[in-house]
């Protein structure tokens, strides 16, 4: 028996390191649980621009309304959107914002529908909000897997740190760190293929003030739920469709098939560039469409200002 395996049974390793251990024992023994995953990412597109203009002095930046416009992104991008399941988990990194869901078995597909047109208008909210600035956003929306390797709560500071320590307790956490590593993004694909999708930027094709669907996305829905939005297409433009039993739920256009490359992933990429959106009324218990173009946002957003509709 080695000597973590006795500490363990004397009690001599403190409950953090005791779960420390349990999941490098599950690590070893190559025992963890994969899960399909997707993660929507968010990025202010730009403001690393500005930001530099104010030669990153952020007392600047304030007097220039930089950091009240990464107040309303962080408002609109991780609070307006209601998440489908207990098992979503929000990251905000400055200037961008992650979302990760697991799609579950049983989830209900009608609000997982939801919430992906959720993603999109907020998308569309915060295009139309930022109009003035000279600031953008780019969205993408990815499928994968996750894995989680490590425990996932945040170890508390020691509160016995100027106790005598017990020279017979050969392991103990002394508190002087705060790790914070979330479970949810612990190498999960569908981030990192988000992030580097989104972050190749329009030299690969991936435009500002758009929204992007990753095919990858699509494969990850179908294992999930049986079945894949109907994909109509004429050469690179089409439309996703969202239905069940012959009813649909809600339509994403796409303009355009994007093919970044990005040695990172190194498998061919597929991404789906978002030109509309129509929801029916099994959705929305109304039929609607809108432009998911740049100038067609505004527009919309333009119109339900003048017509006092909620979101304008």
């Amino acid at each position: 028996m080695g000597m973590i395996e006795k500490a363990l049974r004397r009690g001599d390793i403190s409950p953090e390191l005791t779960e420390k251990a349990r999941w490098n024992t599950l690590a070893a023994a190559q025992s963890l649980d994969v899960f399909d995953s997707f993660c929507s990412f968010m990025d202010l597109g730009g403001y690393g621009n500005v930001l530099q203009a104010s030669n990153w002095d952020l007392k600047k930046a304030q007097q220039q309304g930089l950091i009240e416009d990464l107040a309303y992104f962080f408002r609109m991008g991780a609070h307006s959107i209601p998440s489908p399941t207990s098992e979503e988990r929000i990251l905000v990194l400055n200037d961008a914002i992650a979302r990760t869901v697991d799609p579950m078995h049983g989830m209900d597909m009608l609000a997982m529908t939801a919430y992906v047109r959720d993603l999109v208008i907020t998308h569309c909210q915060i295009l139309y909000g930022l109009r003035t600035r000279d600031l953008g956003i780019r969205t993408v929306l990815a499928g994968g897997q996750r894995i989680q390797y490590a425990p996932h709560e945040e170890p508390r500071r020691s509160t016995q740190r100027n106790q005598e320590v017990d020279p017979n307790r050969i392991f103990w956490n002394p508190g002087d760190q705060v790790v914070f590593n979330p479970f949810h993004f612990q190498m999960n694909t569908a981030f990192s293929r988000a992030f580097l999708i989104e972050n190749a930027g329009s030299d690969e094709g991936i435009q500002r003030n758009r929204i992007y669907l990753d095919a990858q996305w699509v494969n990850v829905w179908k294992g999930m739920f049986g079945r894949d939005p109907v994909q109509q297409t004429d050469t690179n433009a089409g439309r996703l469709r969202f239905q069940l039993n012959g009813c649909p739920w809600l339509d994403l256009e796409y303009d355009d098939i994007v093919k970044p490359c990005i040695p990172k992933i190194g498998q061919p990429i597929k991404v789906f560039q978002l030109s509309g959106m129509r929801e029916y009324k099994w959705l929305a218990g109304a039929s609607s469409t809108m432009s998911l173009l740049p100038d067609g946002v505004i527009q919309e957003f333009e119109n339900r200002k003048a017509k006092g509709w909620p979101g304008g």
